[in-house]
């Protein structure tokens, strides 16, 4: 019973003995880093608030600037992460703690993942250069590597495109931001190229003026520029003329549709030919010899 009572003792005073060390060594570092590690607190605490003040403040900014919708939430969070990382370091090197090591820890980490992630890095920056930089936007229609669609969706690392039979096609944004692409909306009006052949019998004057009256007839066709119908090509069954002629860009493709349909209807009301390719066969040198196996 004895023994039992003394070994409680002894381990009762070895935790005073340990509880004492740590207080003091608690006390040493209070009285040498006390004030330091006080001010590192009160710039986390006042550092956190402020981030997410500046984080509002630059977002609202680059809203009036006109930056796209899709790129707030991303960049807000990358920007506001990045300066609470960056806090958080500040606040430790003035704590006393080393941090150098744990930089060096995360570059290592950054390359690592970098390395790894190398094809949907290039798509994230195609993204942003797309977004940024607008070279289209939901909407337009374009046509890139070998489609063409109305873009639906711009995302970080893909973009959306609907084309006009109803398939979506989906790019990554890395090629995407590189290669060549066509963007049919970008500007508000769109010159409408439509070719017409007629006979070499036929009056070129006369059916030039039976387009412009096709063309004049049609709301959707501006003035100005004024339309144009010139002789493009003395072909191997027609006199091609090479009808030019402007709409807005919404109004494309239903102008290009009805101005065919008009010429047509107004030359076959105006007896002028549409001939169809053909050939002339002269025989020389008496008739012709007969046929395989003829009687």
């Amino acid at each position: 019973m004895q023994a039992a009572q003394d070994g409680i003792q002894r381990a009762a005073d070895r935790v005073a003995l340990t509880t004492a060390a740590w207080t003091d060594r608690a006390v040493d570092w209070l009285v040498g880093h006390g004030l330091t590690f006080g001010v590192a607190l009160l710039v986390l605490a006042v550092g956190f608030p402020v981030t997410g003040y500046v984080t509002r403040w630059i977002l609202r900014h680059w809203e009036r600037k006109g930056l796209d919708p899709s790129l707030h939430y991303f960049l807000g969070s990358l920007l506001l992460w990045s300066m609470r990382i960056g806090l958080l370091l500040l606040v430790g090197a003035m704590a006393g703690l080393e941090v150098t090591a744990f930089v060096a820890v995360l570059g290592g980490f950054a390359f690592a993942i970098g390395m790894a992630l190398q094809g949907s890095l290039s798509n994230f920056a195609g993204g942003i250069l797309i977004l940024v930089l607008r070279p289209f936007r939901v909407g337009d229609v374009i046509e890139t590597q070998g489609f063409s669609g109305t873009v639906t969706q711009i995302r970080v690392f893909n973009t959306r495109l609907r084309t006009a039979d109803n398939r979506v096609v989906i790019f990554p944004n890395g090629p995407l931001s590189n290669g060549t692409l066509v963007n049919y909306t970008l500007e508000k009006t769109r010159r409408v190229d439509i070719t017409v052949g007629i006979g070499y019998g036929c009056d070129v004057a006369g059916a030039r003026a039976v387009v412009l009256r096709c063309a004049a007839a049609d709301p959707r066709i501006l003035k100005d520029p004024p339309p144009e119908v010139l002789l493009g090509a003395l072909a191997d069954s027609s006199v091609n003329l090479f009808v030019r002629v402007w709409a807005r860009t919404e109004d494309h493709p239903a102008v290009l549709f009805a101005l065919q349909e008009a010429v047509k209807a107004a030359f076959d009301a105006e007896g002028i030919e549409i001939p169809f390719p053909q050939r002339v066969v002269q025989v020389r040198g008496g008739a012709l010899p007969p046929a395989a196996g003829g009687a």
